[in-house]
């Protein structure tokens, strides 16, 4: 009743809370941490109706390919929104720099130069070279050689460049290159073998022992020949698994 006696029926207010949905939390499908190139998914964990991500998607999964924060909210049928959930990180690393495959000299191939957190992955005709993980390759068979290089990050993925191939035809010289032939005061020599631990012998055409030595190590070998007379001569060469003879010219 108002002060000069009008009476007003005022109707009748029901005030009730909407129920507003919960926070929602993200789950990733794979490591957060993606090598160039790759993506992760991203999906709500809670069933829910509604739903948007920061990036402005509404599906309840999303691909993940950029470096960024990426969170969500979601909505109820009364349109009142939760919090955004807490933000799931997405880190982006660089895949290392594809291997450029060179011949290296005729038993041996090369992926360039790495670092010592490169691994190169040698193949032969598609079947892994398991044993190989260097900038160099010994190679004792023809076929088509391919290499990739994969780098392993600190509590993240393992991030692959792309395949580089090349054919290779074994040499037909009998699995023993000298070179130069003829030769001067030096001349390097290369096998299908290893040479670790191989020795060789120099012989005059009569037979008689010109020079023996041994070789330390595996690759390549340059041997002084100063102080022998121009001439043809034969080189012995007996590693851990075969004996090979070639004919040596020198022509100091």
């Amino acid at each position: 009743v108002d002060p000069i006696g009008n009476i007003f029926i005022v109707p009748f207010f029901q005030v009730r809370n909407l129920p507003v949905p919960s926070k929602p939390s993200v789950i990733a499908s794979s490591l957060t941490t993606i090598c160039s190139g790759l993506s992760v998914n991203l999906s709500i964990s809670e069933n829910a109706g509604k739903v948007l991500w920061n990036t402005g998607s509404t599906l309840s999964t999303i691909e993940a390919k950029n470096q960024g924060d990426y969170k969500v909210k979601t909505w109820n049928k009364f349109e009142c929104f939760s919090e955004f959930s807490s933000a799931t990180k997405i880190s982006v690393v660089d895949n290392p720099t594809p291997p450029l495959v060179s011949y290296l000299s005729p038993y041996f191939l090369t992926g360039g130069q790495k670092t010592s957190d490169i691994d190169f992955n040698w193949s032969l005709n598609n079947v892994a070279i398991a044993t190989e993980k260097g900038s160099n390759l010994r190679v004792k068979m023809s076929g088509r050689y391919s290499v990739y290089a994969s780098k392993k990050y600190i509590d993240g993925p393992t991030c692959l460049s792309p395949t580089f191939d090349i054919a290779y035809t074994l040499p037909l010289d009998g699995g023993l290159s000298i070179f130069p032939n003829p030769a001067g005061n030096l001349v390097t020599i290369q096998s299908v073998s290893s040479l670790q631990g191989s020795e060789f012998t120099i012989y005059a055409m009569d037979g008689r022992q010109i020079t023996q030595g041994k070789i330390s190590q595996d690759g390549s070998y340059v041997m002084n020949l100063a102080g022998i007379n121009a001439g043809n001569y034969k080189l012995v060469l007996k590693t851990n698994d075969q004996l090979y003879t070639k004919t040596l010219i020198i022509s100091n």
